[in-house]
């Protein structure tokens, strides 16, 4: 059995880092302490665009990446029953592989759930060590 826990962090403008608000704050706070992956999911359905474009996603993700390269990641696509497999592939900048997944038929769901565990055990396995040596020196003091 793998334990962990999955966290959805508030979601991210395409601007620098003075003019983000609080929520923003949380979030790289998190990615910064949390040991944690990452599933950036990205939305190709144009239905955020007034907040954020295709390209705004890709520039998010690739900022994260390059601020967090140590995490276990993985590249999502959402909503991949109303978005075609070419489209996907023909997006300059996306990145691939990306996995397509959709709640609404199921596509892709046991892929992610295969993938949330093996990034869930590439964490526990860095944290076991860690969590082993913080508690050996309070065994050897009872």
């Amino acid at each position: 059995e793998i334990l962990g826990q999955v966290m959805d962090t508030p979601g991210l403008l395409n601007r620098g880092d003075p003019k983000r608000n609080e929520m923003e704050a949380m979030t790289f706070a998190a990615l910064r302490t949390v040991p944690s992956a990452v599933i950036y999911v990205f939305d190709l359905t144009g239905a955020n665009s007034l907040l954020t474009t295709l390209q705004d996603q890709i520039d998010i993700r690739n900022m994260l990446r390059e601020r967090f390269p140590k995490r276990p990641w993985l590249d999502v696509c959402s909503k991949c029953d109303v978005v075609s497999p070419e489209h996907v592939e023909q997006v300059p900048g996306l990145p691939q592989p990306m996995l397509r997944i959709s709640a609404h038929d199921g596509t892709g769901l046991p892929t992610l759930r295969k993938e949330v565990k093996c990034m869930l055990r590439t964490i526990k396995n860095v944290l076991e060590p860690v969590y082993q040596e913080a508690i050996e020196p309070k065994r050897a003091r009872s």
